[in-house]
């Protein structure tokens, strides 16, 4: 059977702490490492979603035209920038002089409640250059990644096939 994304199950209730929770990738949320590439797409076609390809041989197609608004892409992928330029962004260890990436960090709590100490852990890591000659946008996910080094874990990972295809 097919499974699609969501944002909550189909047995809650919708209220504003669900709407905070997804907001920040928590909740109920779902979604697959495709769909999340394509969603940050947007923060550097400015707001356009392109449609997902496994192998390209022509011009992308925007998906979503205008997902967000320019100054909202402004707001959002200046932020992608810091996690990678700042030097405690949670990206920082991927961060290269000679060329401008954005990325973001996540960890997603695979537990039976919130008072759940033996849930597992993956880690996330979405990195992107952000105006290249060589574009790439990369969504990694790796399951069990608690206790050693959650995201951080993912990013250090990240490193080498990442610099192998930019240099």
């Amino acid at each position: 059977s097919l499974n699609l994304s969501q944002y909550l199950n189909k047995d809650s209730n919708f209220d504003d702490q669900k709407l905070a929770d997804s907001g920040y990738g928590q909740g109920e949320l779902l979604i697959n490492p495709v769909q999340l590439a394509s969603i940050y797409s947007s923060f550097v076609n400015e707001g356009n979603i392109f449609q997902p390809y496994l192998i390209i041989d022509q011009k992308p197609k925007s998906w979503i035209k205008s997902a967000f608004s320019k100054s909202t892409v402004n707001i959002i992928k200046e932020a992608l920038i810091g996690v990678i330029s700042d030097s405690n962004g949670t990206g920082h260890a991927i961060y290269h002089n000679d060329i401008e990436l954005a990325g973001k960090t996540g960890t997603a709590e695979l537990k039976s409640s919130q008072s759940d100490t033996n849930g597992t852990e993956l880690g996330w890591f979405t990195v992107m250059t952000t105006n290249s000659d060589t574009p790439i946008l990369i969504t990694t996910m790796v399951e069990d990644v608690k206790d050693r080094g959650g995201s951080g874990y993912v990013v250090e990972h990240m490193k080498k096939p990442l610099g192998n295809y930019l240099y």
